[in-house]
């Protein structure tokens, strides 16, 4: 049937207190537009099951005060939107929508796919068995003023989107995202934002899974106190990235955007940025921006750089696991800051650091607290400093180890001060 002679489907309920439901465990429905909500309180709901499959163009859930239930479990599929459209929507009303996805069930967006298109709403989304998500172009898990978005991907669930995936894109907007098990994110366009412009937080939590992202970027946005949370499994990313909002106007003042890793082994390629080819960046405006490493491994290439400005602060804590900065043609560095309105603070408790050296820019203000774990140096040189450039550098109780290797010999020149309190500690 030609898409403007196809059929509504409307499932709602106009009086208050009733609920409508369709029930499919086979066929195929195809449809211009079906509306799953109620103009009332009581809920709506569609369940697949089976092979039963629903295509539609214009999809519409949680208007006005109704909510929706979409579960789709079997071989189930639900697609929404048109090729080339701008975006499909799902909960586009100001209500609760649900969508539950189970054993090999596909919710696929032709299209880039919004979530909460209606103010105040929320999105429940949980993901499990083999199901899979799929958004033909970015996926912005809250797109409206108010919006809360939850979405779990656990088992063996996928993600996948053929663009980026906004997690909160907007002021007001509160969204979650979680991945756990063997769940994986599949990536093709420019990253993974846990937050992004405005001043709106987002939240990536990672006990487990796999984020494979070779050609984006790993990022920790937006204006707010935005934060990425790994715990395990493994995350490939062009390159990490720890900074404030898309436009430094929409940072606030005290408000921190932080990645914390404490298990998993995870990887930047830098197949897509260039400059430097800095694999983990640290540092905004006028806001704290946080890297802390107390468990598993992140291997980055050549550069770690640390590059915050007047009124805000990067700061890097290694307490424990592995930051790796793998040696190229070029030197592999730390860096403290790479000119004189640029600095950053290295915090070492514990852990290890494998690079060449750490640096900074003179009068930067640049600083490294060392009171536990190890610096490693890639290629140990006896004329080139393994510190050069840090404005304060404190050794405390525990100090400083330098590992240079067997049979080799590593050099430092540089000022030592002790830490407060602490009578400092130099190893070799």
């Amino acid at each position: 049937v030609p898409a403007h002679d196809r059929p509504k489907v409307w499932i709602k309920h106009m009086q208050a207190d009733q609920d409508a439901r369709i029930a499919m465990t086979g066929g195929r429905i195809e449809a211009a537009k079906m509306i799953v909500s109620n103009s009332k309180s009581a809920p709506a709901a569609v369940e697949l099951s089976g092979d039963a499959q629903v295509v539609v163009t214009n999809f519409m859930t949680g208007a006005n005060a109704g909510s929706a239930n979409i579960a789709l479990s079997g071989e189930a599929s639900l697609t929404i939107g048109a090729d080339g459209a701008t975006t499909a929507y799902l909960n586009t009303g100001t209500s609760e929508t649900t969508l539950s996805l189970d054993d090999a069930a596909v919710f696929e967006a032709k299209a880039p796919l919004g979530v909460n298109k209606g103010g105040n709403a929320v999105t429940r989304i949980a993901a499990k068995g083999s199901s899979r998500m799929i958004a033909r172009g970015n996926l912005t898990l809250a797109t409206a003023a108010g919006g809360t978005t939850d979405a779990v991907f656990s088992e063996n669930a996928t993600l996948e989107a053929e663009g980026a995936v906004y997690i909160s894109n907007n002021d007001t907007s509160d969204s979650k995202l979680t991945l756990k098990d063997d769940a994986t994110i599949v990536l093709t366009g420019a990253g993974l934002y846990a937050g992004w412009s405005k001043q709106q937080p987002g939240v990536f939590e990672m006990t487990g899974g796999r984020v494979a992202a070779t050609n984006a970027e790993f990022a920790v946005r937006g204006g707010k106190s935005s934060a990425a949370t790994i715990s395990g499994g493994a995350v490939d990313a062009s390159y990490f990235n720890v900074q404030g909002a898309n436009s430094a106007a929409d940072d606030v003042a005290n408000t921190t955007n932080s990645l914390t890793i404490s298990g998993g082994r995870h990887r930047a390629h830098y197949v897509t940025k260039t400059v430097d080819q800095t694999g983990l960046v640290i540092g905004s405006n006028a806001k704290a921006c946080v890297c802390e490493i107390s468990g598993g491994e992140l291997t980055v290439p050549q550069r770690v750089r640390l590059q915050a400005k007047a009124g805000g602060l990067a700061r890097l804590r290694v307490s424990g696991g592995k930051l790796v900065v793998e040696t190229s043609a070029n030197e592999s560095l730390v860096s403290l800051g790479h000119a004189a309105t640029v600095f950053g603070r290295l915090e070492m408790t514990g852990g290890e650091i494998v690079a060449d050296k750490i640096v900074s820019t003179v009068g930067n203000g640049a600083s490294l607290l060392a009171d536990g774990g190890c610096l490693t140096l890639n290629r140990a040189s006896e004329s080139d400093s393994c510190l050069q450039g840090v404005d304060t550098v404190e050794l405390g109780t525990k100090g400083l180890t330098v590992c240079v290797g067997a049979e080799k010999a590593g050099f430092l020149s540089h000022a030592l001060t002790d830490a407060a309190g602490a009578d400092g500690l130099f190893v070799k």
